[in-house]
C-alpha cells in the first residue's frame, strides 16, 4: 500500500506539475511503492485522503508565485531534502543515509 498521498488544487495546471515532479523524485529516491499518484482535490473524497499515512498538499499561488510564509528563494530540491525526512518518519520507511 502507498503510505504518501500527494493531492493538489489548480487553476493553470502549474501545481499539478509540480505534484507530479514531487511523487517522480520520492518515487526515484525510493522506488514505486512509497508514494500514489497526485490526484486533484477536485476528484478527491475524504476516505482518499484517510487512506495514507502521510499528505503532500499543492495550492496555486498568487501574484509572482511566493509561497505564503515561504521566500522566494525556495526551490524544489530544497524543500524536497527537508520535508521527505520528515514523510519517511512518519511512515516508518528507511531514511537514506
Amino acid at each position: 500500500m502507498r503510505q504518501i498521498g500527494i493531492f493538489f488544487g489548480t487553476d493553470s495546471g502549474t501545481t499539478r506539475l509540480i505534484a507530479k515532479k514531487i511523487a517522480k523524485a520520492i518515487k526515484a529516491r525510493h522506488g514505486e511503492d512509497l508514494v500514489a499518484k497526485p490526484l486533484n482535490v477536485n476528484r478527491a473524497s475524504a476516505d482518499d485522503l484517510l487512506a495514507f499515512k502521510a499528505l503532500i498538499l499543492g495550492t496555486p499561488t498568487d501574484g509572482e508565485g511566493v509561497l505564503p510564509g515561504k521566500a522566494n528563494d525556495t526551490d524544489e530540491a530544497a524543500w524536497l531534502d527537508e520535508i521527505l525526512p520528515l514523510l519517511l518518519e512518519v511512515c516508518e520507511a528507511p531514511v537514506p543515509a
